[in-house]
């Protein structure tokens, strides 16, 4: 199950018996870019995720509680910054002649 942290991010709304939406909280919502993703329940029990925003998700899942762990887990990983990798600074290389 997804924790309280995810419910600030991340909203996941039934449509039908059969569909869900989820929705980024952190995204106004006359904004289309709210819309994340598109989620439906497979005949295998299964449910198959169209990632709007251009995740580079999975796009099956054993449950919606999976597909919103995902997301959230997708979400911190990318909201933690890190300090930039130092690049070497050295001169040309020299040519022999």
């Amino acid at each position: 199950m997804f924790d309280v942290e995810a419910a600030n991010l991340f909203d996941v709304r039934r449509v039908s018996d059969r569909e869900w939406v989820i929705y980024d909280l952190r995204v106004a919502p006359n904004d289309a870019r709210c819309v994340v993703a598109c989620v439906w329940l497979t005949d295998d029990d299964d449910v198959e995720v169209v990632w709007l925003d251009g995740r580079a998700l999975p796009t099956r899942y054993a449950s919606v509680d999976a597909v919103m762990d995902d997301v959230t887990a997708c979400a911190r990983r990318s909201a933690g910054g890190t300090r930039p990798i130092q690049i070497p600074s050295l001169p040309p290389p020299r040519l022999a002649g």
